[in-house]
């Protein structure tokens, strides 16, 4: 089984702790992607340059910095207070693929972590963060989408998204491929804000920050041969950044090519027999939208994050198909239609209720089992 952790980080611990609000790590027969550096001595150069910074994990940097140290949010005395805070959680969701709720079929989480920036060079930073087990292929283990909506500062500041691996990858246009020492693969394909992709690595290039290594004192190692940046051109104060991953064995025969969703107010991809759709706005989207889903045809699971809560009508092609419902917590709609154009309408806007459209056609709501 793998497995994901994904993390906001709402306030910081200080002292100890590490800036690394929004990070990830994957795990399958190993860890696949995850926190580098060691805890060599307490407040040397490693821990607080390296170990200890938003650089030795997966998160963004922005000009590149990273977040705030945790020596920064000041004395406990002001725990309660903004100094120490990180991050919001904007949503959570998660679901299952049986009854009894053993087997997961996905997870998801959102944050905005401005907080955990510097306001000199950020002024909007939030992530979301998709994991979904229920793949279309038992040889995948799982899908992990991981979109990025970033302000700088200024437009010339360069936004970079970090992934550290164990071994070291292959990279193939936009594509990242990662085989761990257990015969694990990891593969990456950037959907968006992906235009240099590079890896810094290797024998005395693990530890690179600002184009010096820092090796920790006692040359501990921490199993990872290094990371991978990806990054947008800069000119743009605002970019968005979407990284598409899956886990499978070495020998799975698949190679799986994510196809990208885009129009003005959402971004997404599609890979193998998901469908993970983001609205861009920070801001939930209350009124109706639409998305086109090029993909082959065929039924897939769609996951529609940034949504107000409530009932909404999903429509392909012109034609209600089904609803769904988002709620509070999670923000997300998770429904199964084909591929097609998708318009999602808030139940009961424009006089459209699917009260009425289920006594026009007779149909029920199959698919929809969250429903009462």
């Amino acid at each position: 089984m793998a497995a994901t952790l994904m993390k906001i980080g709402c306030r910081t611990g200080a002292n100890h702790d590490h800036a690394d609000a929004g990070q990830f790590q994957i795990w399958y027969k190993g860890m696949l992607a995850g926190d580098t550096g060691s805890y060599d001595s307490y407040g040397d150069s490693h821990f607080t340059k390296y170990h200890q910074a938003t650089i030795a994990h997966n998160c963004v940097l922005v000009n590149g910095s990273g977040q705030r140290q945790p020596s920064e949010a000041g004395s406990y005395a002001n725990w309660q207070t903004d100094t120490y805070k990180t991050g919001t959680v904007t949503g959570y969701a998660y679901g299952y693929s049986d009854v009894a709720q053993n087997d997961p079929a996905y997870t998801y989480i959102a944050g905005d972590i401005t907080p955990a920036y510097n306001s000199s060079t950020v002024t909007e930073a939030n992530r979301r963060m998709l994991t979904v087990f229920d793949t279309a292929d038992s040889n995948e283990e799982l899908y992990f989408f991981v979109f990025d909506n970033v302000t700088a500062k200024y437009a010339s500041y360069k936004k970079t998204f970090l992934l550290h691996v164990p071994a070291e990858p292959t990279i193939n246009g936009k594509k990242v491929t990662m085989v761990n020492q257990y015969g694990a693969k990891l593969v990456m394909q950037n959907v968006f804000g992906g235009d240099n992709i590079e890896k810094i690595g290797g024998a005395n290039r693990n530890y690179v920050v600002n184009g010096s290594q820092i090796n920790p004192t006692n040359n501990g190692d921490d199993g990872f041969w290094g990371r991978v940046e990806v990054s947008p051109n800069t000119g743009n104060k605002t970019d968005q950044m979407l990284n598409v991953m899956y886990v499978c064995d070495e020998d799975d025969p698949n190679d799986l090519t994510a196809t990208a969703i885009s129009n003005g107010t959402v971004k997404g991809a599609v890979l193998g027999n998901t469908a993970a759709v983001f609205v861009i706005s920070s801001t939930r989207r209350a009124t109706q939208f639409d998305f086109t889903n090029g993909a082959a045809a065929g039924s897939y699971k769609y996951y529609i994050s940034g949504v107000a809560a409530g009932d909404w009508i999903v429509s392909v092609g012109g034609t209600p198909v089904g609803l769904a419902r988002a709620t509070e917590d999670g923000g997300l709609l998770t429904f199964t239609a084909s591929a097609g154009t998708v318009t999602l309408t808030p139940r009961g806007e424009g006089g459209l209720a699917w009260d009425d459209v289920l006594g026009e056609n007779g149909w029920t709501e199959v698919g929809f089992s969250n429903l009462p």
